[in-house]
């Protein structure tokens, strides 16, 4: 259930290939949903983002007070990664654009390949290999 209802036509832009579940669950609560597998050059992300209203990023496009300034509409950035250091947070502050991010979502991935490497170095399979 959705408790905020967008206006009619409000675009979301999902870039660096966002998994796709982003862009169905906004597709169901009534946005239009533009979904690029890579990122976009500043002068292409300014062409871009005039009449977006939610940019979904990860960590290498780069949001400054230029690409903000151009996006009028832009309500809420939201980077899919571990970190915002690719946006400039105070030009979104002051803007009144939101920003969050996923900090621990490779948590689970990172316990794996850690669990894994132990039982490599437990094993002397990276002595046998080389």
């Amino acid at each position: 259930m959705s408790i905020f209802y967008p206006e009619p036509h409000q675009k979301v832009l999902l870039l660096e290939n966002i998994h796709p579940r982003a862009a169905t669950a906004f597709e169901a609560a009534g946005y239009h949903v533009q979904q690029l597998a890579h990122s976009l050059s500043p002068s292409e992300l300014i062409d871009q983002v005039s009449d977006v209203s939610i940019l979904g990023i990860r960590s290498k496009t780069k949001i400054t007070t230029d690409i903000l300034d151009h996006a009028p509409q832009l309500k809420a950035i939201g980077a899919f990664c571990i970190g915002t250091d690719q946006i400039d947070l105070m030009a979104a502050m002051q803007k009144g654009v939101c920003v969050f991010n996923a900090p621990y979502s490779s948590t689970r991935s990172v316990v794996e390949l850690t669990l894994a490497e132990m039982i490599c170095l437990l094993r002397g399979a990276f002595d046998r290999s080389m």
